[in-house]
């Protein structure tokens, strides 16, 4: 069982490190992890503070489950409350298919922790492996060297406060809109064309199934509700981004229950009747990319990359 507890914005941070991470969520501390676990001096930095929630309907899928069991984490994931989901239905139209989930260690069933529950569970592994991390710091220059090498960067923490460092690698973990990507130029390689768009939201003394999926299909609009942490559920719909452009020109909660109402009529009446906890999130789509994944002294993890 993990037991230490990351560093915080006030750590004191030494003059140089193997690798600078920058992004402390899945794909960041994951890295630093690994990293550690093979003797690195790892630094991780966050520009957020721990256990926050980010924009994401967090469902894993069989290989996120198996990827956590293999590093010994799916027991913390499950001490916290998330509940074990042992069944997907699919729902196109009034046909359901359910499919029932086994197999051995690890692969018996899937899991949608919260991102404030899972974040903090890998970031914990990381510096129990040996990272420091630190919180509330943000990335401002990265320096490189006459050869283009990065070699270092500057940060300013929490009190203001600006620190170089000293690198032998920098690591972009920090998202599609990616600060390391930004600051070194790295090019697209590969755009997508294909989006969606959703709204979704997570709610409370919800009348549905605690331990199965849910997936909702008609032309042009998909849901779908996923049982989480606390006895709550995350459900949302999911469109084409040009349809989201129209239909959700005015309320999101509104949107929502027009659109869960129009594919799942049952599923959006139990949702009415539920206790909504937090706000409720949309996200207009933006199609995949894949960017250059590494140069001299740096390389990009994660939706970064």
């Amino acid at each position: 069982m993990i037991t230490s507890t990351p560093v915080s914005s006030s750590g004191a941070l030494g003059p140089h490190y193997d690798a600078v991470i920058v992004g402390a969520r899945v794909a960041g501390a994951a890295t630093a992890m690994l990293l550690a676990q093979r003797g690195l001096d790892v630094l991780v930095m966050d520009r957020s503070h721990r256990g926050s929630d980010t924009l994401s309907t967090h469902a894993l899928m069989r290989g996120g489950v198996a990827q956590l069991h293999r590093w010994g984490l799916l027991p913390e994931v499950v001490r916290a409350g998330t509940p074990a989901i042992r069944r997907t239905t699919f729902r196109y139209g009034a046909e359901p298919v359910t499919i029932e989930i086994s197999g051995g260690p690890g692969q018996d069933a899937l899991y949608a922790p919260r991102r404030t529950v899972l974040d903090p569970i890998i970031a914990d592994a990381a510096a129990d492996a040996g990272a420091q991390l630190l919180y509330e710091t943000r990335l401002d220059t990265i320096r490189t060297d006459h050869n283009g090498r990065v070699e270092g960067v500057v940060v300013t923490r929490a009190d203001g406060s600006r620190s170089p460092i000293h690198t032998d690698l920098l690591i972009g973990a920090d998202g599609l809109n990616s600060t390391v990507a930004r600051h070194l130029d790295v090019p697209i390689t590969r755009q997508g064309r294909a989006c969606s768009a959703s709204i979704y939201k997570h709610l409370e003394e919800v009348d549905l199934p605690a331990d199965e999926n849910l997936w909702l299909y008609q032309p042009g609009l998909a849901a779908g509700v996923v049982p989480t942490n606390d006895g709550q559920h995350c459900v949302f719909v999911t469109m084409p981004p040009a349809r989201f452009r129209t239909e959700a020109r005015g309320s999101a909660d509104a949107t929502f229950d027009r659109l869960l109402t129009r594919i799942a009529p049952d599923v959006a009446a139990a949702t009415r009747r539920g206790l909504q906890h937090g706000p409720t999130r949309s996200f207009p789509g933006r199609a995949g990319q894949f960017r250059k994944p590494h140069g001299p002294g740096w390389a990009l993890v994660g939706d970064a990359g």
